[in-house]
């Protein structure tokens, strides 16, 4: 049985992921949908249907990053369209899709900047940016999953269980301890 792919996409998302993983995902599937349109079949998607589709997003607005992101998931629940036996072959298999960082955002902030952000902090703040600058913390998986009893004040470190990268342990830092040490007096923790 064929399946038009707005119906197959829907689906498929709602049974394989959540929150922002099913964002991103409807998201590029989405994008797909405006290109070829709801009723169209996934069996009728050919590779060379695809890589145009991949072409026309930067196109018509998306960054190239962004393009490339969606790119990747479409062809992800394409993939699981072969595996289900629903298509007999990826069309997007083949293209080619670059990276999905956009270094055009990418902002490098001084030490001398830090400061000057710091000190218009309050501690919650403060504790969130220096994690992010100090600790190369992941914002927001990274800092919404530490708990007080991560911070192994004695060992001079701080415990990172994180979703993406899985266990991993970072120093208190110069620049972090202090911050550290004032959010941990606020919440009555130190």
């Amino acid at each position: 049985e064929d399946r038009l792919c707005e119906t197959y996409f829907e689906r498929l998302i709602s049974q394989k992921w959540e929150g922002r993983t099913a964002r991103n995902y409807r998201q590029g599937a989405r994008s797909f949908v405006e290109y070829f349109g709801a009723e169209r079949s996934l069996s009728s998607v050919t590779p060379v249907d695809f890589e145009t589709w991949h072409r026309w997003m930067p196109k018509n607005g998306l960054a190239e990053s962004t393009a490339n992101k969606r790119a990747k998931m479409v062809r992800t629940m394409l993939k699981e369209a072969v595996r289900r036996k629903i298509i007999a072959s990826n069309p997007g298999a083949e293209t080619k899709i670059g990276g999905e960082v956009n270094r055009e955002r990418d902002h490098y902030v001084s030490r001398a900047d830090a400061t000057k952000i710091l000190k218009k902090c309050d501690a919650e703040w403060a504790l969130i940016f220096g994690l992010c600058r100090f600790a190369g913390f992941r914002c927001p998986s990274e800092i919404t999953t530490l708990r007080w009893s991560d911070v192994q004040w004695d060992d001079n470190r701080l415990r990172i269980d994180s979703p993406k990268t899985g266990l991993r342990f970072c120093p208190l830092f110069l620049e972090l301890r202090p911050i550290l040490e004032l959010a941990a007096n606020e919440a009555g923790e130190h």
